[in-house]
């Protein structure tokens, strides 16, 4: 990919960010550098992963992902931190970066700096825009001059009509004097229960949410409208949608059980038959017809430790005990099971003293038990298996590292190898599953995984865990 060079981008007003598909950083103009407190290329090979690691409810990997499969990705509100400490917010928009025959190989971010005296009329109205209940925004005098489509639906006014009227003309004459005490530049938030009025004149009953906000360099309210049977009616569907979750969970348990018995008694009759033929007319059945009865008994044995594998993942998050405990006292059982059980390989594992963190232990030592065994069988045959475990404190979060000297991933598969039943190399035995396992135990803790990886010479995984989170 070509950015800068002198051109325009360099020098634009916003920050410019650019990644490959692997979060590396490949570019950054001169406001990015500047404002992040980098020198001239600084920023340059960068994981993009930990520079935009404060992203709530998305990660890097993950816009990747919704990028290289056509899903838009909306503006996301982030802070960053610069190479002194001060925490920075923005506005990002993530767009791909394509070559010449249209094959995405990059990610873009323009960051445009969130200021209380940086917002411009355009900026607010954006703003309004995507909020989901109706808006106002009026004046010191109360004039309004600014609503969202939120507001003209529920009240039956365009925008035109509205422009310029005092907002008492909105709500019951009752509530004429009350609003002229709200416009106060001071005030952090008042809120009041009031009767809104339609175009038609109908009314409802409504809470406000009325807090100052800066235009301009000029202060100006926002009003925010929440319909309160509307409300009472959300919560009414949230009790619901309550109900059918706990349902739902019955439903996967049935599942199960359904799964781990009826289901797998077909296959033992198989497997037990096929064993039976092979033991009692073995001199009555040529070379090819024992092969195909031992292909007939492998199959059944696969299909029914397959069965148990997928109903262990549909099953994770049930029955969950999270906890504060030390990750180093599952750290030791998890490395001496290993140790024991590959004996032959006497792989090297080093890992420095590890945090006590919050979740729950069977996953998480679930989630190391995986990470470890994908590490080893994917090892480079040249070399004695190495894994070094590490992590680091965060403002948040806790981020850990388990590397490795294996045979690494490609580029084009860093988001395929998180999925169910994808097995990348069709050489060794397994189903796909174990990393997807490992991605759902990061999620279910409220965290986020990603890894990065050199063909060759190696992989490391990268898990984020939150200091404390919610169920």
């Amino acid at each position: 990919m070509i950015l800068g060079g002198n051109s325009i981008v360099d020098y634009a007003t916003n920050a410019i960010i650019a990644t490959d598909l692997k979060g590396k950083v490949v570019y950054s103009n001169y406001s990015a550098e500047v404002n992040l407190g980098y020198s001239t290329g600084g920023l340059l090979g960068m994981n993009g992963n930990l520079l935009f690691g404060e992203v709530p409810d998305f990660s890097l990997f993950r816009i990747t992902e919704r990028i290289l499969f056509n899903e838009s990705v909306p503006e996301i509100r982030l802070t960053l931190k610069t190479t002194n400490g001060v925490l920075l917010s923005y506005f990002a928009q993530f767009s791909p970066i394509k070559d010449r025959n249209q094959q995405i190989i990059g990610i873009s971010c323009v960051l445009r700096s969130i200021n209380s005296s940086d917002f411009e009329e355009g900026k607010a109205t954006g703003l309004l825009e995507v909020m989901n209940k109706p808006t106002i925004i009026v004046n010191r005098l109360g004039q309004i001059v600014l609503v969202n489509t939120q507001l003209e639906k529920k009240i039956g006014y365009t925008k035109q009509e509205v422009l310029g009227e005092m907002v008492e003309v909105l709500f019951s004459p009752n509530h004429k004097n009350s609003f002229s005490k709200a416009w106060n530049p001071s005030i952090e938030i008042l809120k009041k229960e009031v009767i809104a009025l339609r175009k038609d004149r109908s009314s409802f009953s409504a809470h406000i949410s009325i807090s100052p906000v800066r235009i301009n360099d000029e202060t100006y309210f926002s009003i925010i409208v929440q319909d309160i049977a509307e409300f009472e009616s959300s919560s009414n569907q949230v009790d619901v949608f309550n109900q059918l979750l706990e349902f739902r969970s019955k439903e996967i348990k049935q599942l199960s059980f359904a799964a781990t018995h009826s289901l797998q008694e077909p296959l033992k009759r198989i497997s037990a038959l096929s064993f039976f033929l092979l033991n009692e007319y073995k001199s009555s059945v040529d070379s090819a017809g024992i092969q195909s009865i031992e292909y007939i008994r492998e199959a059944a044995d696969n299909l029914s430790l397959l069965i148990k594998e997928l109903m262990s993942y549909c099953l994770l998050g049930q029955n969950r005990m999270p906890e504060k405990f030390q990750l180093q006292s599952i750290w030791g059982q998890i490395r001496s099971q290993v140790l024991e059980s590959n004996k032959i390989l006497n792989p090297e594992i080093f890992c420095q003293e590890l945090p006590e963190v919050y979740g729950d232990k069977n996953e998480l030592k679930l989630l190391l038990t995986n990470l470890i065994s994908n590490s080893l069988k994917f090892r480079n045959e040249n070399s004695t298996p190495k894994i070094d475990f590490s992590w680091e404190e965060r403002d948040k979060d806790y981020l850990f590292c388990l590397g490795d000297n294996g045979i690494g991933v490609e580029d084009k598969n860093y988001l395929k190898i998180f999925l169910l039943f994808n097995k990348l190399n069709q050489k060794f035995d397994g189903y796909g599953m174990g990393l997807a396992i490992c991605q759902k135990i990061v999620e279910l803790h409220g965290g986020k995984i990603w890894l990065d990886s050199k063909v060759g010479e190696g992989t490391k995984f990268y898990f984020a865990l939150p200091k404390r989170y919610q169920q």
